[in-house]
Parts: C-alpha cells; structure tokens; sequence
C-alpha cells in the first residue's frame, strides 16, 4: 500500500522595516571606536597580576 502526503506551505516576507544600521558607515564612528580602543588601553595596562 501507497501513501502520498500532501501539505500546504505559505511563506510571507517582511516589508523590509527602516533598514539596518549595522552597513551604515561614518568617519565619526571610526574615531569613535579608535577612541575607545585606546581608552581601554590605557584603563587595563595600569593594572597589575596580583599573586595569590
């Protein structure tokens, strides 16, 4: 004996929304992550191994 299924996929998308921030490029945001890179830097090399 045979079966044969059969079944009735739907699939919709999304408009679209207002984009996605994370492509978006500035020179302000480069400064802004060197900035933040050497302020941790300069937070964590004062630190030093305590012995236990």
């Amino acid at each position: 004996m045979k079966f044969v299924d059969e079944a009735s996929i739907l699939v919709v998308a999304g408009d679209g929304g207002n984009g996605c921030v994370s492509f978006r490029r500035e020179n302000i945001s480069r400064k802004a992550a060197r900035t933040a890179v050497m302020a941790a830097t300069a937070a964590t090399s004062g630190w030093k191994p305590m012995k236990t």
